[in-house]
């Protein structure tokens, strides 16, 4: 085990409500470093020059990380807690996507932002055309046109699939940066399995809703962590001790002797 997960000897000692407590004390910890980074980027943005469709990409993605651990928590407190999976499985998609676009080279994080822009426009752009909405269409191809810039095949001409800018979840696992990346997609195929609803997913569900969510926040404080570490490398480290005093601190939390 790394020095960011969880002891299972001690972990296993727990009870369900002691886990409950501490990983959702854990997890705020950790979003409230979440909150110093997310202060910093806009700093940036404000007093720097960021690479527009780069810096525009890792932003959102983050938010919508951060918002999804959020909601996550918020279920804790009633009977929709077994659902917690929803937004965990949506937090692994796009922390994987982050890890990918993190190692790429400058240009290829272009590249990425801008085929990410495109196929959104592309795929409202056809609907419209299906529904015969001119206006709408003309809306979708000058947004298309504007961050394409001549680089891509016309909207028309361009297939949806060509706009793919990542390899499958389960090569990006492989390649993560994370020691045990190749593990994730085993947990990763889990909660789409609850996602979609499958047999034998709702019956373990319907054992144990509290459990469920558990595990669902478990997953997350190990992605939480690592999309911290993430932040702090855009941020050339500028939130360095502030991650290392959190990770310690919800790693204690979690691990703290039973009284």
């Amino acid at each position: 085990m790394d020095n960011d997960g969880i002891n299972l000897d001690l972990w296993n000692k727990l009870s369900a409500v002691q886990k409950k407590t501490r990983i959702e004390f854990a997890l705020k910890i950790i979003i409230n470093v979440a909150q110093i980074q997310k202060q910093s980027l806009k700093n940036i943005k404000k007093f720097g020059n960021p690479d527009a469709e780069r810096f525009l990409y890792f932003e959102k993605t983050l938010d919508d990380i951060w918002e999804n651990i959020k909601f996550a928590i918020s279920l804790g407190k009633g009977k929709n807690r077994k659902f917690a999976f929803y937004p965990a499985r949506s937090v692994l998609e796009n922390f994987f996507r982050l890890d990918y676009f993190t190692q790429q080279n400058p240009q290829e994080q272009k590249n990425i932002a801008m085929m990410e822009a495109l196929k959104v426009c592309k795929i409202m752009y056809d609907q419209e055309k299906t529904n015969n909405h001119t206006e709408g269409m003309k809306s979708f191809n000058n947004h298309y046109q504007k961050v394409s810039d001549g680089t891509y095949q016309d909207i028309d001409s361009i297939n949806l699939s060509s706009l793919d800018a990542f390899p499958s979840m389960k090569e990006m696992m492989k390649r993560s940066n994370l020691l045990d990346g190749n593990e994730w997609y085993f947990i990763y195929r889990s909660l789409s399995e609850s996602a979609h609803g499958k047999f034998m997913a709702r019956l373990i569900r319907e054992l144990d809703d509290r459990a469920e969510y558990i595990r669902s926040l478990m997953c997350l404080n190990r992605i939480a962590i690592e999309t911290i570490k993430i932040t702090d490398f855009h941020l050339r480290f500028k939130t360095k001790d502030d991650v290392k005093r959190v990770i310690i601190q919800a790693k204690s939390i979690i691990e703290r002797q039973q009284s």
